[in-house]
């Protein structure tokens, strides 16, 4: 009897030096994980080309991904997949639409907005709303008075505004002497409007010069 006491006391001395893991606790989230997100076709209210709007929409897509805190649904699949289901995104125009979107395409956030004209200034604004709750959680805004070509520029400012990340800039190396030494890119292409991408980062749209690389 006074063996099976000793070894009860061990027991319990142990349990209280290795507590059982609590079943029900809930896991520890992780802030270093990407948030799940698709970018609706921007709307074209300020009387662009198609291929130019398209284009900037793919450079928000871009910069967004760029940042690092989001995986971005690629635009194919986008478009395969809401062609399944007999949907149109020109036909969205509201927020219960794109959350319908959003549910339909299994991500946790959606990003939309549109490119206008005000005067001689170009205005870009994109929302950004969770498909859980329905509620838009950030907005973002910028105007240019450039021409197209540089609307490159607010598109990334709004990206790094919504996303809190950091922007892709190239980096000079350094070369045998020890001084760095940097070059351009000038690209055009025909027809123009392409998106120019430099180490996977989006660097303008040409007719485009990218200095200091």
């Amino acid at each position: 009897m006074k063996k099976f006491f000793a070894w009860l006391t061990v027991f319990f001395f142990v349990l209280s030096i290795f507590p059982v893991p609590n079943a029900s606790a809930q896991p520890s989230q992780n802030p270093e994980k990407k948030i799940f997100l698709a970018v609706l076709e921007l709307k074209n209210n300020a009387g662009l080309k198609p291929e130019e709007c398209s284009t900037l929409s793919d450079a928000l897509r871009q910069e967004l991904f760029s940042t690092g805190r989001y995986r971005v649904v690629d635009r194919r699949n986008m478009d395969q997949i809401l062609k399944e289901q007999g949907l149109q995104v020109s036909d969205c125009t509201s927020e219960e639409c794109v959350v319908k979107i959003g549910q339909l395409l299994g991500v946790e956030k959606m990003a939309f907005g549109s490119i206008g004209r005000l005067g001689d200034n170009f205005v870009i604004a994109i929302q950004i709303v969770g498909v859980e709750t329905g509620e838009i959680e950030k907005m973002a805004s910028r105007r240019s008075r450039g021409p197209v070509g540089e609307l490159m520029t607010p598109i990334a400012e709004i990206a790094l505004e919504i996303a809190g990340g950091k922007r892709f800039e190239p980096t000079a190396q350094p070369s045998k002497s020890g001084k760095v030494e940097t070059g351009s890119l000038e690209v055009r292409t025909n027809p123009p409007g392409a998106a120019i991408y430099l180490d996977t980062g989006l660097v303008g749209v040409s007719p485009v010069k990218v200095p200091g690389i």
